[in-house]
């Protein structure tokens, strides 16, 4: 059971550390220097409990040393409590944890099992992703201390902050990106993704990147979702052959089913990123993905990813919510949503 310490008890604490610990060198904090008076900490405390008992006042140490009254009195009383220790004195001033007992502290030991877990299962999540997805009651800061002392996160790295000019439609279905991934062995995947919500709607697996599938693809989320109000594509030959021309089949497509087709700035794949991101996150979170040469097995890796990524994965960018709760959330006209699901049933 974990207890606080108190002053009165602290010496009881200090007198049943083993030799080891009654040995230790001071910590980092104790080794801060205080900026008035320029001694460390560990020997500022150790003065100021020998002012008090050379009978000095409380506010004549705050004034003499530069501290507070609580600095003065806490010191004082744990001087007091240590003051029959042999040999000890000196521990008494260094700062000890405020629980006693095996493994540090109780928040940081009741959590470890369920946060080592979730970093091994996807160690791509960080602490703030970890604490969203595991329900974990506790800080990021101290998911973080857990990670470091499992030896289950590296160093810090500082990024350059970048700035984006950030789009995104006010409801469900406004807008669909969409986009070809090539794997190693020559196939490719085609991704469909709502632009507000980040739910990605549907992906093919195809031997070649040409406009059937993009018809295809699209054909299912029509079923499924209904028809978008717009599409985002970048100016592959899959989505069109040239900027006038009327007779590409995914032109034809979207005539038919009424949808506005709009292609991104040429060399800047920033306009595409919230489908581009999908695909190196497929890849980092998911095992082996780029090994595998089997085209049915990666449609599969990636159809049970894309559930993962839908209904349970965190989205930074949604407030860390899941891209599901958002899509049904701000569907523009819910009506029509539904009849396009009672359709499909009746089919």
């Amino acid at each position: 059971m974990w207890k606080k310490v108190r002053y009165k008890h602290r010496a009881k604490l200090i007198d049943k550390l083993d030799v080891r610990g009654k040995q230790r060198e001071p910590a980092g904090w104790d080794l801060k220097v205080h900026k008035k008076t320029g001694l460390k900490y560990h020997d500022l405390r150790y003065k100021v409990f020998h002012a008090r008992r050379s009978g000095r006042t409380v506010r004549e140490v705050m004034k003499l040393y530069g501290v507070s009254g609580g600095f003065v009195s806490k010191w004082d009383n744990i001087g007091k409590a240590s003051d029959g220790l042999k040999g000890y004195a000196r521990l008494s001033f260094l700062a000890l944890p405020m629980y006693h007992g095996k493994g540090g502290s109780p928040v940081q030991s009741r959590i470890r099992d369920d946060v080592v877990r979730i970093r091994k299962d996807h160690p791509w999540m960080g602490s703030h992703k970890i604490r969203i997805y595991g329900k974990i009651d506790a800080s990021s800061r101290t998911i973080d201390k857990v990670l470091r002392k499992n030896k289950l996160m590296g160093k810090f790295r500082k990024r350059k902050k970048r700035t984006y000019v950030r789009f995104e439609r006010h409801h469900s279905m406004s807008l669909v990106q969409l986009d070809y991934k090539k794997w190693r062995d020559g196939s490719w995947s085609i991704w469909a993704i709502d632009d507000h919500s980040r739910m990605i709607l549907g992906m093919e697996v195809t031997d070649t990147a040409d406009a059937d599938a993009v018809k295809r693809l699209m054909d299912g989320v029509v079923k499924r979702f209904g028809a978008p109000e717009q599409v985002l594509t970048d100016h592959g030959t899959q989505f069109t052959s040239n900027p006038w021309s009327e007779n590409h089949e995914f032109v034809i497509w979207c005539r038919e089913n009424k949808v506005k087709h709009i292609m991104g700035r040429i060399k800047h794949p920033e306009t595409q990123g919230k489908i581009e991101r999908p695909h190196l996150s497929a890849i980092e979170e998911t095992k082996h993905i780029t090994d595998i040469t089997d085209i049915d097995k990666r449609r599969k890796t990636l159809m049970d990813w894309m559930l993962f990524y839908n209904t349970e994965r965190p989205h930074q960018s949604l407030g860390y919510d899941v891209p599901v709760n958002v899509f049904l959330r701000d569907i523009k006209n819910m009506d029509s949503f539904l009849n396009v699901g009672v359709h499909e049933v009746d089919a």
